[in-house]
C-alpha cells in the first residue's frame, strides 16, 4: 500500500535511509526551497520519478499538512519481524534495547518515541498489529524531527 510523507526535512531523511522505498516524488512549481535542490539530487541518485504539480494538488493529497511544496510516495512501509529485529540486536555485539509499546493511539506520541529510541541507539521497537496507530504521513515527520 501506497504512504505519503510529506516536507523537505521527513523527505529528505526518508531519501538518505535505506529502509524507505519510493515510488515518485512530487514537487511544487512554485518558488523552490534551496534544500529542494538537495532532494532531487537524492532521488536523482536512486533513480525515483520526480514530477512537478501545483501547490493547490499537493494541498488536497495533504489534508491540511504543511507540505512545503514537497509530497514522497513511498511504497509499503517495512516493518521488520521480531526475529529480524533480534538478529540485528544480536550482531551488534551489544547490550540489548528496544523500546516495547502496547495501546499508543496518537501519531505524535509514536513519532516522537521513534525519535527518542533512534537518539538513545535502540535496536528496535515492538508495536502491536492491533489497537496501536501505525506508520503514517504524521508520525514520519514527527520522528524525522521535523
Amino acid at each position: 500500500m501506497t504512504q505519503i510523507i510529506y516536507g523537505i526535512h521527513p523527505v529528505q531523511e526518508a531519501l538518505k535511509s535505506s529502509h524507505f522505498e519510493f515510488e515518485k516524488i512530487l514537487i511544487g512549481t512554485r518558488k523552490p526551497h534551496p534544500a529542494i535542490q538537495i532532494i532531487t539530487d537524492l532521488a536523482n541518485q536512486r533513480q525515483i520519478p520526480i514530477i512537478y504539480a501545483t501547490k493547490e494538488a499537493l494541498d488536497g493529497m495533504v489534508k491540511g499538512g504543511n507540505h512545503q511544496n514537497l509530497v514522497g510516495f513511498l511504497k509499503e512501509i517495512p516493518y521488520a519481524t521480531l526475529e529480524e529485529v533480534l538478529s540485528r540486536w544480536r550482531r551488534s555485539g551489544s547490550e540489548a534495547l528496544f523500546l516495547i509499546l502496547d495501546g499508543i493511539q496518537d501519531p505524535q506520541n509514536l513519532g516522537s518515541l521513534i525519535r527518542t529510541a533512534l537518539g538513545c541507539g535502540a535496536h528496535g521497537m515492538i508495536i502491536p498489529r492491533d489497537r496501536a496507530v501505525g506508520i503514517t504521513p504524521a508520525v514520519i515527520k514527527v520522528s524525522a524531527g521535523a
